[in-house]
């Protein structure tokens, strides 16, 4: 049995009634806060970042733009008074990126007193908006019960108020990861809170909600927001267009026409969106735009949106025009959607007279969707990527028509459905362009670059391999219109072709001049300017008859060539030693004839059918058992059609751009030569 000291036990005892009297102080209370007195000074275009946290304050910004109702009213931006600025006389416009607000704050007591003693930092919020920016944008320092600060905030709308807390500020992520550098944080927080009055902006039109910050078009950049589009007269004044660089729009009501119906939902075009500017170069300086429109507008307005519903929109038909359409704003395969949606009927169609159910509908514009909004180059030969339409994420054009109806003419679809899925999973890898080791670009495992190992199985290796060479026509599949079948079997969705270039007058496509040469034939042999390379598919197309012969210079078309009668398209494969073409007129054609050669280029896109035209089986043979279904596959390999659809942004897809006719009137088709149109067709006017 042990024992302890009696000494020692004193000891221990002495100790504890010592520690018994001590204890931790708490921290002194902070001042009685209860709130911030918070006032906007003003509303700059950004200044450059500051270096160690130094912000820069002060009216020398540059102010932002004023709705054009407002300018027009005061004559000028620059004549619309300061006081007037944020005023729901005179809203600011939806500014494309980052605006700065110079805010000065004051610490309030019980009694809404000045509160001089209290310090720290507080934090900034701003609704509706996003913060950008360093930590000393998204804070401030309180000295003596005042600060001076300024706030960087994107994506601002309608009825905006500075928030300002006693609260940790809004963090900084990088993938998922907080960013270091926020100030250090006080050891108590009373979250006080002070709003400033409020600063309006002007509500958002289907375009402004779409119009990227940059030169990417993956994204919306109100994702997260909900939104509500258009106003019924209950709610106020309707929305009204500002249109500083489009006159015939400025001023008018936005009109949300429904220009289609979906099993998930519906989509809607403004008739009335403002035309918008192209841009050429994106924030860095860097030139984006490989051939300009030649008006420099978009081809589209951002104007389109889809809206899912999650089930099919009862109430509404195609056709119906809205006063409003609410919902939160969402990407889903890099199309913009507006998500939890409710709308508000302007006019019910179906309550007209059947003449009159496409009153609406038939003002909207259907542009066509040719090489140049595809982001090709305007030269002969390719780039990489130019065979899918629309591959390029920096490609504005195209996404300036994002769920707009578009037109395509004179297209081919596929011919041969290859089955890639080699393991049966029902999936096959998609692929990207990369540079090889010689920096040529090819195609490759997205992700497996700049020494980066694959992360694919073997199996999948090949079934990537075979996907890139049906979808793009390389190898076995070259000279065919290939679409993977698991891809089609899994979404519906196959490749098409576009007409490519050639004469307009012809339905080919005239966007891209340098791709489409012009001859002048006579009497004496002439020679096509346009270099040619072997394996090439060249076109020529006369309007009178001609004779032609590919060969090696230096040579001349006789009138025992083989003759290219008036008005039909020549398609041949350029063999070795046929770089060169020249021609001369048949003796039947004195007065000469007109000629457009080019190289053609396959540009291709996706389109899906099965809710629109559910009886077309495009996987078809033309040896199928089947007499009938054999002759349909026949005619539908022969023919070429014009398509009408809504265009959306597939992400992972290969062509990413697809388009979705409403129905079987959406696609009308021009027979091959002696033949008829397949089943359901009609022929093009």
């Amino acid at each position: 049995m042990s024992t302890v000291p009696v000494k020692a036990t004193f000891g221990v005892l002495a100790a504890l009634m010592i520690c018994a009297g001590c204890y931790e102080l708490p921290p002194p209370p902070r001042p009685e806060l209860t709130s911030f007195s918070v006032t906007v000074n003003g509303i700059y275009a950004p200044r450059p970042e500051p270096d160690g946290g130094t912000v820069q304050f002060g009216d020398d910004g540059m102010p932002i733009p004023v709705v054009q109702a407002c300018v027009k009213k005061y004559g000028s931006p620059a004549e619309v008074p300061p006081a007037k600025r944020g005023t729901t006389e005179c809203p600011y416009a939806i500014f494309r990126g980052e605006v700065e607000f110079d805010v000065t704050v004051s610490a309030l007591g019980k009694k809404g007193e000045k509160l001089t003693s209290f310090t720290g930092p507080v934090s900034f919020r701003v609704v509706p908006g996003d913060l950008t920016g360093k930590y000393a944008y998204r804070t401030m320092q309180v000295t003596g019960g005042t600060g001076h600060g300024v706030v960087k905030v994107a994506h601002l709308y309608g009825e905006v108020r500075v928030w300002v807390s006693d609260a940790p500020p809004e963090a900084i992520t990088d993938a998922g990861v907080v960013v270091p550098g926020a100030p250090a944080e006080p050891e108590q927080r009373t979250f006080a809170t002070g709003i400033s009055e409020p600063v309006w902006f002007e509500d958002p039109t289907l375009a402004k909600v779409q119009i990227p910050d940059d030169f990417d078009n993956r994204t919306s950049p109100f994702v997260g927001q909900f939104l509500t589009i258009g106003r019924p007269p209950e709610g106020g004044t309707v929305l009204r267009q500002s249109c500083p660089d489009d006159p015939e729009h400025d001023g008018k009501e936005a009109q949300l026409v429904v220009t289609g119906i979906d099993p998930s939902g519906f989509f809607v075009t403004d008739l009335t969106a403002c035309r918008v500017k192209e841009q050429l170069v994106d924030s860095s300086g860097q030139v984006q735009v490989r051939v300009p429109e030649p008006d420099g507008f978009m081809p589209g307005t951002f104007g389109s949106m889809f809206i899912y519903n999650y089930s099919y929109p009862d109430g509404l038909d195609q056709g119906d025009l809205l006063w409003s359409v609410s919902g939160a704003v969402q990407e889903f395969t890099s199309t913009t959607q507006l998500t939890f949606p409710s709308w508000n009927i302007r006019d019910k169609v179906r309550t007209r007279p059947e003449s009159e159910w496409n009153v609406y509908l038939s003002q909207v514009p259907i542009p066509e969707l040719n090489e140049r909004i595809c982001g090709s180059d305007d030269k002969p030969e390719p780039f990489l990527t130019d065979i899918l339409c629309g591959h390029n994420r920096r490609n504005m054009k195209i996404e300036s028509l994002e769920s707009a109806l578009v037109r395509v003419s004179n297209v081919r679809f596929s011919d041969t459905f290859r089955n890639c899925d080699f393991d049966g999973d029902g999936e096959v890898p998609f692929f990207c362009e990369q540079k090889d080791a010689f920096g040529n670009w090819v195609w490759g495992e997205c992700g497996a670059f700049d020494g980066q190992p694959s992360q694919l199985t073997e199996t999948q290796r090949a079934e990537l391999a075979c996907n890139i060479e049906c979808v793009t026509g390389q190898g076995d599949d070259a000279h065919t219109l290939c679409s993977e079948q698991a891809t089609f079997v899994g979404f519906g969705q196959f490749i098409i072709e576009l007409a490519g270039p050639g004469p307009a007058a012809a339905h080919f496509d005239e966007s891209l001049p340098a791709k489409v040469e012009k001859i002048t034939v006579g009497s004496t042999s002439v020679g096509a300017r346009t270099e040619l390379w072997d394996g090439a598919d060249v076109r020529l197309y006369c309007d009178a008859p001609v004779h032609y012969r590919f060969g090696q210079d230096p040579f001349d078309a006789s009138v025992d060539d083989p003759l290219l009668p008036a008005h039909r398209m020549l398609e041949h494969t350029l063999g070795f030693g046929e770089p060169n073409l020249e021609l001369i007129t048949d003796g039947n054609a004195p007065q000469g004839a007109t000629c457009w050669a080019s190289i053609a280029t396959h540009v291709r896109i996706n389109l899906i059918t099965r809710d629109a035209v559910p009886e077309l089986q495009p996987n078809c043979s033309e040896s199928d058992p089947d007499a009938e279904k054999a002759y349909q596959c026949k005619l539908l390999h022969a023919a070429r059609f014009d398509i009408v659809g809504h265009l959306r942004q597939v992400q992972p897809a290969r062509p990413r751009w697809v388009i979705l006719p409403r129905d079987k009137d959406d696609i009308c088709c021009r027979p091959g030569e002696g033949l008829e149109c397949p089943k359901p067709f009609q022929p093009c006017p």
